[in-house]
């Protein structure tokens, strides 16, 4: 009785991702992580994927929880295009809000009254040394 062989499903790893996510590694912009596309559809300018997310090593903990995040992400954007739903953007919103959980609000602090007439009375003693 002949064998049948059954089509095993690969096992994705961090080194090798499922298909449709690619690694970024950009050190000159401080880019790292997993950039996902899902669903393509055709533009008048050609071929764009209908949904994107892009996981960050930091903003996820570390290049392997970016790259479970970026599969698990993966998995439910392929379910919704199958069932016809529109991709959730629950995933794009926890993803947004990882992101702002972990970097620190940019505090700036309102200029003074001082500071401005510091930088007046620095540009009057500039101009009068020029005369």
């Amino acid at each position: 009785m002949p064998t049948t062989k059954t089509r095993s499903t690969p096992v994705s790893s961090p080194t090798k991702p499922s298909s449709g996510i690619s690694r970024i590694d950009q050190p000159s912009r401080r880019t790292h992580g997993y950039f996902v596309r899902v669903g393509y559809k055709r533009t008048t300018s050609g071929y764009r994927p209908s949904h994107t997310a892009f996981f960050g090593d930091a903003s996820h903990g570390s290049k392997r929880e970016a790259w479970e995040a970026a599969e698990a992400w993966l998995k439910k954007a392929r379910r919704s295009l199958k069932s016809g739903k529109p991709a959730s953007k629950a995933a794009k919103k926890k993803s947004a809000t990882r992101k702002s959980a972990t970097r620190k609000p940019a505090t700036r602090k309102p200029a003074t009254r001082k500071s401005a007439t510091k930088k007046s009375a620095t540009k009057k003693k500039t101009s009068m040394r020029r005369n």
